[in-house]
């Protein structure tokens, strides 16, 4: 009888887990369909307008920078100005999101077009976590956090440590709207933000807010916790920060949750609203997709942070983006020291902010370097050569006998030695011969014959030699 009992109770529990499990696979597929349809849909729009949805598109695998999409204008042109004022009704989104954006689109936040929101952004948040000197809400300061952990910025522990202090006791976040309004959406972006800043040091914080999520779960498979009924914005924030906690248990247990989300999915990929007439909404769409794709790509503010460094590393400096004003000098006794002039996709550098530049002064013949190492969002390093050269040899005389002549030269500047060149008339082939004297005579040369003459000063430093310019060349006839 124990015996029957207990298998009866091992096949239910069989085939509750098969259930599950085909259940799971069909919302894995339904997920994954409804990736590619709103995909579909984003190629098909190709022009973006906003910064929420360039995070969209590339929260579900797509590449915003590149071909279909093209920037709007407007937008494109707000991105070179991008307000930092504090404005709630902005929610601050026109600098934090822009932020996210431009690491999204392999720009470089701290470097945009001579401006560097990165630096403007940690600079309006103080010690205790205030921004602009204001406390501000958790929907706010989510934003805020996310922005800052893009670029992997300093001030992350000092913002998600103040976001962590403002969660209730139920585990929700809030907004603010006549009094604080507990959030399921809300409490979803804080857990993402919490989780990218530091998961193990805010284990408890993400725990109850996932409690506190889950708790919020309807019978028709939304989440609200307000009273005012669910929507697929709504769902769409939960299942952001469930994916991210536990994807397989969403799909194994709380089945309802993504069918609710998908069933406001329209026919073109995009996402109707729940008071939209069957329209598309632009918001819902930005939201379900941020959704799916974190589904099946992970959080897009950690694609950000990886897109922030491989730009960064990209940013390696090279010979091509380095200018010396000049690298010969002719010496005369006084120093010579280059303008180096270092630029970076049309942006001039700066010294001790992008790059430091090292460069001794020197009047003496020889082979200098300018070494040029980036730092900050740049990298590498990089050594041009400038050289000194000899001045240019005069030749006094030249005294010519029958196999032989004689030449005298003018004493060139700095301690230096001199080399001869000679060649009959008729030859292409040059002879050379090295002196230290002023005076050198040239022999066994051919009786009447007649040679082309010229010299140039060179001096050896650190076994290189460096030559001076040639002096004019001389024509000369032996006597016959």
């Amino acid at each position: 009888m124990k015996k029957g009992i207990l298998c009866a109770l091992a096949l239910i529990l069989t085939l509750s887990l098969s259930f599950r499990q085909v259940a799971a696979a069909e919302n894995v597929n339904a997920i994954l369909n409804a990736v590619a349809k709103v995909q579909s849909f984003y190629k098909k729009q190709k022009v973006l307008s906003s910064s929420d949805e360039i995070i969209a598109v590339e929260s579900i695998g797509l590449e915003a920078e590149n071909a279909p999409f093209t920037l709007d204008k407007d937008y494109e042109e707000s991105l070179k100005s991008l307000d930092t004022t504090y404005d709630e009704d902005k929610q601050s989104g026109n600098l934090t999101k822009g932020i996210i954006a431009l690491t999204l689109l392999g720009e470089d936040p701290a470097n945009y077009y001579g401006k560097n929101y990165v630096k403007k952004l940690e600079g309006l948040i103080s010690s205790n976590g205030y921004f602009d000197g204001k406390e501000i809400a958790p929907n706010y300061e989510i934003y805020v956090l996310m922005a800052l952990e893009a670029v992997n910025s300093p001030k992350v522990k000092i913002v998600s440590n103040d976001l962590a202090s403002k969660q209730r006791q139920n585990g929700a976040f809030y907004y603010v709207y006549n009094g604080i309004v507990e959030d399921d959406s809300t409490t979803g972006w804080a857990y993402e933000a919490l989780s990218l800043a530091d998961a193990s040091a805010y284990r408890t914080q993400l725990t109850k807010a996932v409690t506190y999520l889950k708790s919020g779960l309807k019978e028709d498979g939304s989440f609200d916790h307000t009273g005012w009924g669910g929507s697929p914005d709504t769902s769409a924030a939960v299942l952001e920060a469930l994916f991210i906690h536990n994807k397989n248990e969403v799909l194994s247990t709380n089945n309802k949750s993504v069918s609710y989300l998908l069933n406001y999915q329209l026919k073109d990929g995009s996402f109707k609203s729940n008071y939209s007439n069957g329209e598309t909404d632009p918001y819902t769409t930005v939201s379900g997709a941020r959704a799916l794709g974190t589904y099946k790509f992970g959080s897009v503010i950690n694609d950000a942070r990886k897109e922030y460094f491989a730009t960064k590393a990209a940013r390696k400096l090279s010979k091509s983006n380095v200018t010396l004003s000049k690298k010969s000098y002719v010496y005369n006794g006084k120093v010579k020291k280059p303008t180096v002039k270092v630029t970076y996709n049309g942006k001039t550098l700066i010294n001790n902010k992008d790059y430091k530049l090292t460069l001794k002064k020197s009047k003496a013949i020889g082979i200098y370097k300018a070494t040029i190492k980036g730092f900050g969002d740049y990298s590498g390093t990089v050594k041009v050569n400038y050289t000194i050269h000899p001045s240019k040899v005069k030749v006094k005389s030249i005294k010519v006998y029958r196999t032989l002549f004689k030449v005298k030269l003018k004493k060139a500047k700095g301690n230096v030695k001199y080399q001869i060149a000679y060649k009959k008339a008729s030859s292409k082939k040059w002879r050379y011969k090295k002196t230290k004297a002023l005076s050198q005579k040239v022999k066994k040369l051919d009786l009447g014959s007649k040679y082309q003459v010229k010299v140039r000063a060179y001096k050896t430093v650190k076994k290189k030699t460096i030559y001076g310019k040639w002096s004019k060349e001389k024509s000369v006839k032996l006597k016959a």
